[in-house]
């Protein structure tokens, strides 16, 4: 009779392969981005009321992304007119703003007006984000607008990284900072290395899907996985502070390790092919 592993036991036994440093997460160093704004175009530079009067347009930008600190960080720009002695459609902001995040965040950002309206969302990785000089923001219909910035890493000194959460990040290796009394067991971390794996394949999924240039929804595929990334990232910190967890839950999530494993090696070959299936595989990751 053939043998059927144990996928708790194979998961909980087997080392961990986080990309980067010894002892980094499951998305790698903490790291601050920061970001210089520039400008963005295609945006209207008014807005008319019901009544018929016109007022100038202000506009905000908001990066989000995944920290150790909290589920998400979020920064915003101050609000910049849409001003007469500038090109029409742009607004200037000639703003630097710091983001912390992981090394392999997946970044969102939105673009509102004062009102608040929101008016746009664009989705890409850290990594992607320093290589970038302009940024596309989509909304649900179709338009755009583009925004110029810059971005880089600057040095983050060893007690704000323990701040963001990096000393948690440990694979299954459990040196966790907990309360007095919680101790992680076998459960809870074979639950931690199964999400620090599966995090760790949908970062090197997502570039494959950057890599790939073809006519999809690069939008809807990178929400999908922004927000994959974040509440498995979520669900990993609960896993770290723990003690208890249904089985069922524990083998559930211990079971996607292999399917990630298989599809891994295969989105780089056949969806290189077949790019129209991007958007539905990602949706049935999500």
């Amino acid at each position: 009779m053939r043998h059927k592993p144990n996928v708790e036991d194979s998961v909980f036994n087997s080392s961990p392969q986080p990309a980067g440093a010894v002892g980094s997460g499951p998305l790698g160093e903490s790291i601050r981005l920061r970001i210089d704004l520039v400008w963005c175009r295609r945006l209207p530079d008014f807005e008319t009321s019901s009544d018929g009067s016109t007022t100038r347009m202000s506009y905000q930008v908001d990066f989000i992304a995944t920290t150790g600190r909290d589920e998400s960080n979020r920064v915003s720009s101050s609000l910049a007119q849409a001003g007469a002695r500038l090109p029409r459609g742009r607004v200037q902001w000639d703003e630097i703003l710091y983001l912390e995040c992981f090394e392999r965040s997946i970044i969102r950002a939105e673009i509102f007006t004062s009102m608040p309206r929101y008016l746009g969302t664009a989705y890409c990785s850290a990594a992607d984000l320093l290589t970038r000089s302009e940024v596309k923001f989509i909304d649900e219909i179709g338009t755009d607008c583009t925004l110029r910035l810059s971005a880089s890493t600057i040095h983050v000194l060893n007690d704000d990284a323990a701040e963001c959460g990096h000393s948690m990040q440990t694979g299954s290796n459990l040196k966790v900072r907990v309360d007095p009394g919680i101790t992680p067991g076998r459960p809870i971390a074979c639950i931690a290395n199964s999400l620090h794996v599966i995090m760790s394949q949908l970062s090197l999924l997502t570039e494959v899907f950057e890599q790939i240039n073809a006519p999809f929804d690069v939008t809807s595929i990178n929400c999908n996985a922004y927000y994959a990334q974040r509440k498995a990232y979520t669900a990993y910190r609960a896993s770290l502070i723990h003690q208890a967890c249904h089985p069922r839950v524990t083998r559930l999530i211990a079971s996607m390790v292999p399917v990630m494993d298989v599809i891994l090696p295969r989105a780089s070959t056949y969806l290189k092919r077949r790019a129209e299936y991007i958007d539905e595989f990602m949706n049935q990751i999500f």
